[in-house]
């Protein structure tokens, strides 16, 4: 008895059966797959050319579109300012001349920085309108503070300088105004009642004066409410008449000629 062998003899008549076939030399063909669009993909495989030249198309297309972005934006920031710096219209204020703010130098810089970043008219009268409150409360705390340099009486001592100024200046706009200029300090005062004196005019005391009695000190009381009324402080405003007694009144007590 012969020991079996551990492998099968080839069937009868089929000696080639696990025979491996020969190596043609051609290798499969590659299939595209599904997430690649077909215009990247060729027989030999994908296309790198292909590729890079939708990349650098695309660049340029997004380039552009911000681009356009930018130019329609910045059109659309210039569209609600208007044609010119000085077609800007000024807020109007009660308390500050409407040519003086006009001629202001700092109105003038901000018209132009407005129009450069494309303010609208509502903001650049908003911006203009907050700059005059902020003045005139300026104007006003260096007023009072003048005002307190000058002593217990000073608003007696200012109103008898502006009295004498208009008495005798009160024809002529340019010296009434520099004297005005000189008075807006409680050092300008004093300098204008220093001429006073040399003048003749006597100075202003606080009380009653040589207008002297009970109903003169009743009269002044009621024209200093005339003072505080704007008939006689706002230009805009003014009454003559107002404007002429309460002059009246303080010729009389300052001897005012």
């Amino acid at each position: 008895m012969t020991q079996e062998s551990l492998i099968t003899p080839p069937a009868e008549g089929n000696a080639d059966a696990g025979t491996p076939p020969a190596d043609s030399g051609t290798p499969p063909a590659a299939e595209r797959p599904d997430w690649l669009p077909e215009k990247f993909w060729t027989p030999e495989g994908p296309s790198v050319e292909n590729l890079a030249k939708s990349y650098v198309e695309l660049e340029k297309m997004r380039g552009a579109s911000i681009d356009q972005l930018k130019e329609q934006w910045e059109g659309e920031r210039l569209a609600v300012r208007p044609e010119t710096p000085d077609a800007y219209e000024l807020p109007s204020h009660d308390a500050l001349d409407a040519e003086q703010l006009a001629a202001s130098p700092v109105v003038g810089l901000f018209r132009k920085i407005a129009h450069e970043t494309g303010l609208s008219q509502d903001q650049f009268a908003k911006t203009i309108a907050d700059y005059a409150e902020a003045e005139v409360s300026r104007l006003q705390e260096t007023a009072n503070a003048e005002m307190k340099a000058l002593g217990e009486n000073g608003k007696q001592r200012a109103e008898a300088v502006g009295l004498w100024a208009n008495q005798r200046f009160g024809s002529d706009p340019a010296k009434f105004a520099a004297i005005a200029q000189i008075c807006t300090t409680a050092a300008g005062v004093e300098a204008i009642e220093e001429l006073m004196k040399e003048a003749g005019a006597p100075a202003a005391t606080g009380d009653a004066g040589n207008a002297g009695g009970n109903d003169l000190v009743q009269q002044e009381a009621e024209i200093r409410k005339l003072m505080d009324s704007r008939e006689y402080y706002d230009p805009k405003h003014r009454d003559p008449a107002v404007v002429a007694k309460v002059e009246a009144f303080f010729a009389k007590k300052y001897g005012g000629k």
